[in-house]
């Protein structure tokens, strides 16, 4: 089968994109680079999935993780893919488009920018911290001012 893989990138400026085209019987799916669709985040498997063609010509999804993958918003560890289907693998999603230019499948991979929003998103549903504790800072600030002075001025003499 001969597959576009088209990397899609969001910037300020508009879309950019990547085209990569593949003739192999089958297109995989992982965090390990060697992969034809190399998704850099810690929830997808090393051999996430694995798209290949059924001998009648459609093109059909399995799951090698156990997670499995999204297919139009369903997990499932396998099923057919069409064109305008959006398939998720962890953070990416994968939108199946009309196969042109003597391609049996064109594959948009759109994979979101990770950095300070995710700490931010991360940051506000964290639930650690001194302020959810039963003492406040200065209540620790003088506990151990009063346990250095202890141990280093007065054990001493």
């Amino acid at each position: 089968m001969r597959c576009l893989i088209r990397n899609i990138t969001r910037k300020r400026s508009g879309l950019v994109h990547d085209d990569k085209p593949y003739t192999s019987d089958h297109i995989s799916i992982g965090r390990a680079p060697a992969h034809q669709i190399f998704i850099s985040d810690l929830r997808v498997a090393l051999n996430h999935a694995r798209v290949t063609q059924t001998p009648d010509g459609k093109f059909q999804i399995q799951a090698q993780a156990l997670s499995g993958v999204r297919i139009n918003s369903e997990t499932t560890g396998m099923g057919n893919i069409a064109v305008g289907d959006v398939i998720g693998v962890g953070a990416c999603t994968i939108t199946v488009a009309e196969p042109k230019d003597g391609y049996d499948l064109i594959l948009e991979v759109e994979q979101p920018k990770g950095g300070a929003d995710d700490d931010i998103t991360l940051e506000s549903r964290s639930t650690i911290g001194l302020e959810n504790t039963a003492l406040s800072k200065r209540t620790w600030s003088w506990a151990l001012f009063s346990v250095i002075f202890a141990v280093f001025f007065i054990a001493p003499l």
